[in-house]
C-alpha cells in the first residue's frame, strides 16, 4: 500500500509538472554598470542601429518541464535584434559615449556621427531543464558587432560570445532573465575593456 501511494503521489508530482506550452516574455536589458566614464568618450557622437537577427528559432528559449512539455521564453517587445542593440548602447553609453538609437519615432539623430554601430545576433538563448529537486539553466550569446569609424573610414569587428550556467532548486522565470543579463553583461564587460579612442574613432587595443 506505501508503495501504491507512493507511486500515485510522483505520478501527481508529474502531472503538476507538466508544461502547457505557456510563452513567458523575459526583459533583456544591460545592468547596472560600476565602471567609470572616460572623459575622453564624452564628446564622440554614436549611433547604434537595429541589430540583425540570424536565429531561426523564433524564441529565446524553452523551459523542458520534469512531467513532459514545454514552456516557452520570448523577448519582452518581441524583437531580439532591437533588445540587443540597446543593451550595447546602455554599456557604451556607460562608458561615457553621447549614444542615438535609430529607430522609428525616436529622436533626431547627429548629422555626422563619429561612429555608426550595427549587428547580427547569431545567438542569444536560456534553457531551462527541469529534473527531480533541481532545474538546470544554461545561457548563449554569440553576436557580430560592427563599428564604423567616420573619421578613417575604418571598420572594427567585436565578437561577442560566452555561455553561463546555473542550477536552481526552485525555478522561477525571473531567474532565466537574471541568468542571460549577468551573461551578456559579464561578456561585455570583457570585449569592452579593450576598447579606446584615437582621433575620434573606436578602436581595441
Amino acid at each position: 500500500m506505501p508503495i501504491i501511494s507512493f507511486a500515485f503521489g510522483v505520478i501527481l508530482l508529474l502531472a503538476g509538472c507538466a508544461g502547457t506550452g505557456e510563452v513567458i516574455p523575459l526583459k533583456i536589458q544591460a545592468l547596472p554598470s560600476v565602471r567609470s566614464i572616460n572623459q575622453n568618450f564624452q564628446d564622440i557622437k554614436v549611433v547604434v542601429e537595429p541589430f540583425e537577427e540570424v536565429s531561426e528559432a523564433g524564441h529565446l528559449g524553452v523551459r523542458t518541464h520534469l512531467g513532459g512539455g514545454e514552456t516557452i521564453f520570448a523577448v519582452q517587445g518581441g524583437k531580439l535584434g532591437d533588445a540587443v542593440a540597446q543593451v550595447v548602447a546602455d554599456n557604451l553609453k556607460s562608458m561615457g559615449f553621447q549614444i542615438w538609437m535609430k529607430r522609428p519615432a525616436a529622436q533626431e539623430l547627429p548629422d555626422k556621427p563619429d561612429i555608426t554601430v550595427t549587428g547580427q545576433v547569431q545567438q542569444l538563448s536560456v534553457q531551462a531543464r527541469s529534473r527531480f529537486f533541481s532545474t538546470k539553466l544554461t545561457a548563449k550569446v554569440k553576436v557580430m558587432i560592427r563599428v564604423a569609424n567616420a573619421s578613417d573610414r575604418s571598420t572594427v569587428r567585436l565578437n561577442l560570445e560566452g555561455s553561463r550556467e546555473d542550477a536552481v532548486f526552485w525555478f522561477k522565470p525571473g531567474e532565466a532573465q537574471e541568468l542571460v543579463n549577468r551573461m551578456l553583461k559579464e561578456n561585455l564587460d570583457k570585449l569592452l575593456a579593450d576598447v579606446r579612442v584615437q582621433d575620434r574613432a573606436l578602436l581595441t587595443k
